[in-house]
């Protein structure tokens, strides 16, 4: 007979699959207490579900209850694997991606940087997570007006992300590599690239993903910095449709695009 943990590993497998992250709370919470009761607080399966759990939170816009488990992930995992360790380097990873998106830069960039130090020691720097670090890196250097460095971090990325055929990865890149040609006001080259993510997403992730949202919503803003404005709203709302679906009515992301709707739309 299957245990209440098979079940819910299969559940939030499928959940997060749809990118139905409301809906994986719960489940994340009981599969986080489930795992201490069974191993202990300061197990290395217990720092991996309080990862799990607060990437979601992360992901939702509630970014207090992510530093919070982050924060305790980070504690077991240092004394369980310890402070050299891959899945060490991860939670920091996963806390400068926190960082980032609280618009907390300085804070991200360094965490960032240690677990890239991490990542390069024991995984080397093809590894897919140290390349993914460096993706996010760029992304913090973007958000500072730093656009020569993001782009170089970003290149590099996509060069080996390439080789190793891993689609999901490349389309993520070509989207931050998109962001900074944004940033550059080079809009025929960001336009270019969010109509390719926009259908690789669409092909790998489903219509009805958050990711599949993000692309709609650069391909918005390009789309009004070119004076298309009745493709912008366009973009916009069908963006809005997945994440009130996704997310929720009332979660930063939502809001986000209601915003942009409201400022941007009305030109339409």
């Amino acid at each position: 007979m299957r245990d209440r943990a098979d079940e819910l590993k299969e559940t939030l497998t499928r959940l997060d699959r749809e990118g139905n992250y409301q809906a994986m709370l719960p489940l994340l919470e009981e599969a986080a207490g489930l795992t201490r009761d069974k191993y202990g607080d300061a197990s290395a399966e217990y720092g991996a579900a309080l990862n799990d759990w607060g990437a979601v939170l992360r992901d939702i816009g509630r970014y207090q209850e992510a530093e919070d488990a982050f924060i305790k992930a980070r504690a077991a995992l240092e004394v369980s694997r310890g402070a050299g360790h891959p899945d060490y380097a991860t939670t920091l990873n996963n806390i400068a991606g926190l960082y980032r998106l609280w618009e907390k830069y300085d804070k991200a960039e360094e965490f960032y940087i240690a677990a890239l130090a991490i990542y390069q020691k024991t995984l080397g720097e093809e590894h897919f997570l140290h390349t993914s670090a460096c993706n996010n890196l760029g992304l913090v250097y973007q958000a500072r007006g730093q656009f020569a460095k993001a782009r170089e971090l970003h290149l590099g990325s996509l060069e080996r992300l390439r080789e190793s055929g891993n689609r999901l990865a490349i389309t993520t890149t070509l989207s931050n590599l998109g962001q900074t040609y944004l940033s550059e006001r080079n809009y025929p080259e960001a336009l270019r690239l969010f109509s390719q993510v926009k259908d690789d997403y669409g092909e790998l992730v489903g219509t009805g993903h958050p990711l599949y949202a993000t692309a709609l919503n650069n391909l918005g803003a390009v789309s009004y910095l070119m004076g298309k404005y009745d493709e912008a709203r366009h973009w916009y709302e069908e963006s809005l449709g997945i994440c009130e679906a996704t997310f929720g009515p009332d979660a930063p992301q939502t809001a986000a695009v209601k915003r942009m709707l409201g400022q941007r739309g009305a030109k339409a």
